[in-house]
C-alpha cells in the first residue's frame, strides 16, 4: 500500500532541495546536480531539438526539397 505520509515527506524534501539549489546558483547548480547519464540525455534532447528545428527552417526557406 501507499504510505501518503512518506510521499508527502519525500516531496517536501525534494522541494527544499530545489529551492536550495536555485538559491545557490540557479540553472547551473541544477545541471551540476544531475548525474552523467542524465546530462547526456539532456544534451541529446537539445541536439535533436536543434537539428529538427534547423531542418524545418530549411524546408520553410525552400533551401531543400523533401
Amino acid at each position: 500500500m501507499l504510505d501518503y505520509d512518506e510521499l508527502r515527506r519525500s516531496s517536501a524534501v525534494a522541494e527544499e532541495r530545489e529551492e536550495s539549489l536555485e538559491a545557490q546558483g540557479g540553472v547551473q547548480a541544477i545541471i551540476a546536480s544531475l548525474s552523467s547519464p542524465q546530462r547526456f540525455i539532456l544534451a541529446l534532447m537539445l541536439f535533436l531539438n536543434v537539428s529538427v528545428l534547423g531542418f524545418l527552417c530549411l524546408i520553410a526557406a525552400n533551401r531543400i526539397a523533401v
